[in-house]
């Protein structure tokens, strides 16, 4: 199985970074791992040879980016919580507390992901 860039991915300008990994030299500053770059039509460059995205775009693509890893771990939690219920039908008076919260998290993890 392929592993992505372990959370927690931040904005970095049009940077999205993974958490900062040991570097070399202590004395040089390093921000984490470059997990994706992101380009706009800052400077309305039209004769650019491919296409671009406005800032406001850019900006709201970016943080559903950085949320991915997050987004991807609540919905497997949420999945996971879902599949026991439907298990257990029959039980369903069982207290649904572990439900309600992986929704929940799912629900303010796609919240990060709109910048809300």
């Amino acid at each position: 199985m392929n592993k992505h860039t372990s959370a927690p991915w931040d904005i970095s300008g049009q940077l999205i970074v993974g958490p900062p990994e040991p570097f070399p030299n202590p004395k040089a500053q390093h921000m984490g791992k470059v997990v994706a770059e992101l380009r706009w039509d800052f400077d309305g460059d039209h004769n650019a040879t491919e296409s671009r995205i406005d800032y406001q775009e850019m900006t709201k693509n970016a943080r559903l980016i950085a949320a991915s890893p997050d987004l991807l771990k609540e919905l497997d939690n949420l999945v996971f919580e879902a599949r026991g219920y439907l298990r257990d039908l029959d039980r369903l008076q069982v207290d649904a507390t572990t439900l309600v919260g992986a929704i929940s998290r799912a629900q303010a993890v796609m919240q990060k992901a709109r910048g809300q």
